[in-house]
């Protein structure tokens, strides 16, 4: 702070208490610093990301366990569907052996049945859709909480670069230290650089893309890789509790309807009722986020101008927002905070 500066400040500050001024400037007093009410905002904010941080390892935890279910669940079916294979192809040797033959027709019966309450469940059950959901209401949680704590450190630290080269403050911190007979500093204090720190290393295992779409007729398309090797555009629907193909683009990356796959009805855009094939794509990717096994609904042949839609089963993997003033999709991705202190 060079003389002139110095002068004009003290002579501003005459008849002016030195703490009333500071409070003036947004400032608070603890012991001998006087620090930003943001500072007990990191404070407040890095207790709260704790609970946060349970949240989303717990929904990582039925996440995981839901995955295994739904895999065992496949395993069977396909064990069931070998053995439906394997006994169809020796009824016809049992022709002349009744009772080996009707041995084998009921054990088929039996697995038709077994085979058909799996894949009623698969096709009905609500769970694996609840629990995606709540991982990505966990995670969407933790992320915005970081983002809002990132716009409070931000403006903190700009604020107290203003403060450092505003001359009132730093007469009022001298003038208050000679009547004391004690130095009083401006902030940051050190709690608030210990939590900054521990907030940056939290904040660096969130993986941010932003991805460009296109507006046509008041909807927004996303471009998505298929398999890694084949590009198409799908309407970003949040609302969709799954991805959602037409046949002809099922077809072009690999996915063939078959009588083994489960049946479930889903209603269109137009309010019509259809019954669609329930399928996996093995893997889907939008911008740098990859995702496998994804869940998907294939229409009939006959829906051909239906759109393919981007939902739930590939967004609820991840945190996600729109930003229509310049038409980018905004996709985050918390890392495994398993071994993360």
């Amino acid at each position: 702070m060079n003389l002139l500066v110095l002068c004009l400040a003290t002579a501003m500050l005459a008849g002016r208490d030195a703490a009333a001024l500071l409070d003036e400037k947004g400032l608070r007093r603890e012991t001998t610093t006087w620090v930003l009410p943001a500072e007990s905002e990191l404070n407040r904010a890095m207790r709260d990301v704790r609970s946060l941080d349970r949240k989303v390892k717990s929904a990582r935890k039925d996440s995981t366990r839901m995955a295994k279910n739904l895999k065992d669940l496949d395993r069977e079916i396909e064990k069931l569907t070998r053995r439906r294979r394997a006994i169809g192809d020796q009824l016809p040797g049992l022709a002349g052996n009744p009772r080996r033959h009707n041995q084998a027709v009921a054990t088929l019966n039996q697995i038709g049945v077994r085979l058909t309450e799996l894949y009623e469940y698969k096709a009905a059950s609500d769970e694996p859709a609840k629990v995606a959901q709540a991982l990505a209401a966990a995670g969407q949680g933790y992320i915005q909480h970081l983002l809002d704590t990132r716009r409070v450190v931000d403006g903190a630290i700009a604020r107290y670069a203003r403060l450092a080269e505003d001359p009132e403050v730093g007469v009022a911190l001298a003038e208050l230290s000679t009547a004391d007979e004690r130095t009083y500093t401006l902030g940051p204090t050190r709690r608030f650089l210990k939590n900054l720190q521990r907030f940056e290393r939290l904040e660096s295992v969130l993986q941010t893309d932003r991805i460009t779409m296109r507006r046509h007729a008041g909807t927004w398309w996303v471009p998505v890789v298929f398999n890694r090797d084949f590009t198409r555009e799908l309407l970003f629907d949040s609302g969709a509790s799954t991805v959602s193909l037409p046949a002809r683009i099922a077809a072009q990356i690999g996915l063939t309807p078959t009588a083994a796959d489960p049946v479930i009805r889903v209603s269109l855009a137009d309010g019509s009722v259809v019954e669609a094939v329930l399928m996996t794509i093995p893997f889907l990717r939008v911008g740098m986020f990859e995702a496998t096994d994804v869940r998907c609904i294939v229409l009939p042949p006959e829906y051909p101008n239906a759109p393919a839609l981007l939902g739930g089963s590939f967004l609820n993997r991840f945190g996600y927002a729109i930003d229509t003033s310049d038409g980018t999709l905004t996709l985050h991705r918390i890392e495994d905070s398993t071994n993360r202190k």
